[in-house]
């Protein structure tokens, strides 16, 4: 039997970069954004995000972020299905800008709204 599942679509090697101060093993899954040269942060509230943070490796201060294809993450406030803009949560999710014109527009495929979470195409 077939279901609809985006899981994988899209997605290429992610791109390695060093770990920011703020990054810790509780941010796998989170959106990330470039804090300085070659490093990925956490981002706070009405960030722009460059991808989504795959794997961390602690021990070697670098991480895995996903810039493309279809991923789940976690959102907050009221989210519908089409072209959205978004921009980070402060909680590791996106969310619909306090201020328009201040985000970036991704295609948003589906809201799970029991689980809080969103499947978003990066591109």
């Amino acid at each position: 039997m077939f279901d609809v599942d985006f899981t994988g679509i899209g997605n290429g090697p992610g791109v390695t970069f060093t770990k920011g101060s703020g990054v810790t093993i509780v941010n796998l899954g989170h959106v990330g954004k470039v804090s300085a040269a070659k490093t990925i942060d956490v981002c706070v509230a009405e960030n722009v995000f460059m991808g989504v943070i795959e794997q961390i490796d602690v021990e070697n201060e670098i991480l895995t972020l996903e810039r493309k294809g279809f991923k789940e993450v976690p959102y907050s406030g009221a989210i519908a299905v089409g072209w959205k803009e978004l921009v980070a949560d402060g909680l590791g999710g996106v969310k619909a800008p306090a201020v328009a014109d201040t985000g970036k527009f991704y295609h948003v495929v589906d809201v799970n709204a029991t689980d809080g979470v969103l499947t978003l195409d990066l591109g």
